[in-house]
């Protein structure tokens, strides 16, 4: 009596009766012929995605727009606050030039009534 041979979709067919578990505990034993270890494997593998499918890639080109999009702003908002500070520089060395005026005339003041 002659063997005959599985083909892989019959093969494929018995692993969907057997179960993942059932080929699982079959694949530490003998059960298995060394040509056909790849296709259960990859069959396995397979079985796996599909219970835990991996999430959709990420879309970079939009994630480099919105990282673009954020950039442009926060180089808007620094020029803002760049030219908030020179203003406010300026107007520190003005009162600082009026204090010291201020303090200069009070002096003068101070000996002019002292002259008299």
């Amino acid at each position: 009596m002659k063997a005959t041979l599985e083909t892989p979709d019959q093969m494929l067919e018995r692993l969907e009766r057997m179960g993942v578990e059932r080929v699982n505990s079959l694949l530490d034993g003998d059960h298995f012929d060394a040509k056909a270890l790849g296709l259960v494997h990859g069959w396995i593998k397979r079985k796996a995605e599909q219970q835990n499918p991996t999430p959709p890639a990420p879309n970079f080109e939009e994630i480099a727009q919105e990282a673009l999009k954020t950039a442009r702003k926060a180089i808007r908002e620094d020029r803002k606050t760049r030219a908030a500070v020179l203003k406010t520089q300026r107007l520190a060395t003005i009162a600082i030039a009026v204090a010291g005026a201020s303090v200069l005339i009070s002096i003068l003041t101070l000996f002019a009534s002292a002259i008299r």
